[in-house]
């Protein structure tokens, strides 16, 4: 039986990864800061599904929270076959309105401990692994009001597509995986939200992103952007010069976001 590691799997995307995962048979290795969701979530999957579940508490924006996560899995003889990094977190609003050390922590959970992640874990996943990384269709553009997220995610998107042409001699798949809005409490933590309407028609649940994570599992699919519109979206950035598209993008967010 193969098992999955989940990053940020407390709720929104993450969840919905472990509930899909486990209902395919996968063992599960579920990672977050939040203790008691994790709990939760642990007994609510093993209700309906005979597989093994760990836990670990872990801030991977902290230096060493890789680290932790690697030698608890070395420790307690759990291999890992699939990594999904789908830790990460946003910021709305100015960029000079907006808190140094907020941004820092951004960067050093969504890309710096995401690489960390990557390289510790490579010795596991040799001969038929794969990485999953959450991306956006953020990571396709500038992103005005949220210049440090757009920026950290398009970072995700190209390490990703490197490290998979790399990794190909080692039997190692990589992915990214590039939603739009989602239905999350993603919008609340990044100072954002949006109106019924706008959600209705703009974003997409965690479910249907879990079902695309699953998708690219099953299909080694280097990259996949989520949803029709999305796809729409990513497809026209590529006849649109960038600085048109900054301020695009600049006055999408303020009308979708507020």
């Amino acid at each position: 039986m193969k098992t999955v590691l989940i990053t940020g799997a407390s709720s929104g995307i993450g969840k919905q990864c472990a509930i899909l995962f486990a209902q395919k048979g996968f063992n599960l290795v579920l990672i977050s800061r939040n203790t008691e969701s994790l709990k939760e979530l642990k007994e609510d999957i093993q209700k309906s599904n005979d597989i093994e579940i760990d836990c670990f508490s872990c801030d991977l924006s902290k230096e060493d929270g890789p680290n932790q996560v690697f030698e608890y899995c070395k420790t307690n003889n759990i291999k890992i076959d699939v990594l999904i990094n789908n830790a990460g977190f946003g910021d709305y609003g100015k960029f000079i309105d907006g808190d140094i050390n907020k941004y820092t922590n951004m960067i050093d959970l969504n890309d710096r401990s995401l690489v960390k992640m990557c390289y510790l874990f490579m010795s596991d996943l040799k001969n038929g692994g794969h990485i999953i990384n959450i991306a956006s269709i953020a990571a396709f553009m500038p992103g005005p009001y949220m210049a440090v997220y757009y920026a950290s995610k398009a970072f995700v998107l190209n390490f990703s597509l490197a490290i998979n042409e790399e990794l190909k001699k080692d039997n190692i798949r990589v992915s990214a995986i590039c939603p739009g809005p989602v239905r999350t409490s993603f919008w609340q933590k990044a100072n954002a939200s949006m109106s019924e309407t706008k959600e209705k028609y703009f974003a997409r649940s965690p479910k249907q992103i879990a079902n695309t994570v699953f998708k690219a599992y099953e299909k080694r699919k280097v990259v996949i952007v989520d949803g029709f519109i999305n796809k729409i979206i990513v497809f026209f950035t590529r006849f649109i010069g960038r600085g048109l598209l900054s301020k695009i993008v600049s006055n999408a967010q303020n009308r979708l976001l507020k």
